[in-house]
């Protein structure tokens, strides 16, 4: 869970892709 919490926690819609994409 503390290893990929973006990829399961996600508070925001892609908070990774977000950087590059602004949805």
């Amino acid at each position: 869970m503390a290893e990929k919490p973006q990829l399961h926690f996600d508070p925001y819609p892609h908070s990774i892709q977000d950087r590059t994409r602004p949805h």
